[in-house]
């Protein structure tokens, strides 16, 4: 199987252009975009992934376990 058949083209054209829109986006909605991406492209990706998910353990929530669910 090839690898190119695993990977959802309208998702990670949605995740690159929600990431280079100009309109602010929610930190969670960031990392969902970089976790598409960081399949397609892991050596680019993880790091901001990385950098999104330890923003996003900082920031005070309604419901603190839905921290957990992300």
């Amino acid at each position: 199987m090839n690898h190119s058949e695993n990977i959802d083209h309208d998702a990670v054209l949605r995740a690159r252009t929600l990431l280079l829109g100009s309109g602010g986006i929610t930190v969670p909605h960031e990392a969902d975009a970089y976790r598409i991406l960081a399949r397609v492209s892991p050596a680019t990706h993880l790091p901001h992934l990385a950098r999104t998910l330890l923003t996003f353990s900082y920031l005070k929530l309604e419901k603190p376990e839905l921290r957990l669910s992300y």
